[in-house]
């Protein structure tokens, strides 16, 4: 990309898994990122933004943030249905909402991939596909169900799983369409 062409992008710092040409490590949603909702398939966090390329630039030298490892199995997400089913949060991110925004039934799930806990949590409203909604392991699919109910059961239940939750208040930064995420609001 041309220098000047940079004026009319914004850019975000992100920590990622590493593209690796032919890796099943390879993140096919890296481009649906979103810091409110877990879109993409492997744990990727926001770290800085969104500004222009030369403050991105600066920030990565002065910050010099260095690599880390996660292990991506046995997530916790929280799912909210508001009228219609919202993609996969983080709790940290749950607990940061304002009030006006907790609303709805909340589903308390542990999965690999977000959007395990997705389709979990999306089959177990049609009781003829065999997700449970009950708490335990869902005998149709790898998710375990931790809790459903409100915006605060849902955040005791993740905390019960995880030890304390720690709210934070990301900015509202997402990459532009998603295929597989169309309906983040």
């Amino acid at each position: 990309m041309e220098d000047d062409e940079s004026d009319a992008y914004q850019y975000v710092v992100v920590r990622a898994i590493p593209f690796i040409p032919g890796s099943r490590w390879n993140d096919a949603h890296w481009a649906e990122f979103d810091t409110r909702y877990d879109t993409t398939r492997f744990p990727t966090d926001y770290l800085w933004g969104p500004g222009t390329r030369e403050e991105a630039r600066a920030w990565l030298e002065r910050e010099r943030p260095e690599g880390d490892s996660v292990d991506f199995t046995d997530r916790v997400f929280l799912v909210q249905d508001h009228g219609r089913l919202l993609p996969p949060m983080r709790p940290a991110v749950a607990a940061g909402l304002p009030e006006a925004e907790r609303a709805g039934v909340w589903h308390t799930v542990r999965a690999d991939f977000p959007d395990d806990a997705f389709a979990h949590v999306r089959g177990s409203m049609d009781r003829s596909t065999g997700h449970t909604r009950r708490p335990g392991d869902c005998p149709a699919c790898s998710a375990e169900v931790l809790g459903t109910g409100t915006h605060d059961e849902a955040l005791r239940a993740a905390a019960a799983a995880l030890g304390p939750i720690q709210a934070v208040h990301l900015p509202s930064v997402r990459l532009p369409s998603s295929i597989f995420w169309p309906d983040r609001p």
